[in-house]
């Protein structure tokens, strides 16, 4: 009878361990908005289209850039307009498939409140809620037509 309630109790420990996995990783994949392509095209050539898109054509800089496992990181890519600051960084994954090469695109991007505007909430704020400031980055959905646009210079690269 202890053994079937160590293994009854074994078994609830995985199933909860199991869902908090589940539960922890769902944001992450909602923050970056990925698409997939498959090219019926030499993984070599697949690999150098898309290794020139991010690096020549849209001037980012790589944090990763190993061919043998097929992925591209780029560092982030921060921007200041009238909305405030944005940052960006595009993960590539590059594989061969049943039916070619299949390109992998996520995008991220997060912006920046204007600290000031952050100070002045707070400020604002009545006194018996507990929130703080904020200065730091927050993320934001990332538009399907973001990462479709880079499956579109993809495949005009790929063409000539």
């Amino acid at each position: 009878m202890r053994e079937k309630n160590l293994l009854l109790a074994l078994m609830c420990c995985l199933a909860c361990a199991c869902l908090l996995q589940a539960c922890t990783s769902f944001p992450q994949q909602k923050e970056m908005q990925s698409m997939s392509r498959v090219f019926d095209l030499p993984y070599d050539q697949v690999w150098l289209s898309v290794e020139e898109l991010l690096h020549k054509d849209l001037k980012c800089i790589f944090k990763k850039n190993d061919k043998k496992d097929g992925l591209l990181e780029t560092e982030w890519v921060h921007r200041m307009d009238t909305e405030g600051r944005k940052r960006w960084m595009i993960r590539a994954q590059v594989r061969k498939v049943k039916d070619g090469v299949e390109v992998v695109m996520y995008k991220k991007i997060e912006f920046q409140d204007d600290v000031s505007k952050s100070i002045d909430k707070f400020r604002n704020q009545k006194k018996d809620n507990a929130a703080t400031p904020t200065s730091g980055w927050k993320k934001t959905d990332v538009n399907l037509t973001a990462v479709e646009d880079l499956y579109q210079q993809l495949e005009v690269k790929l063409e000539n």
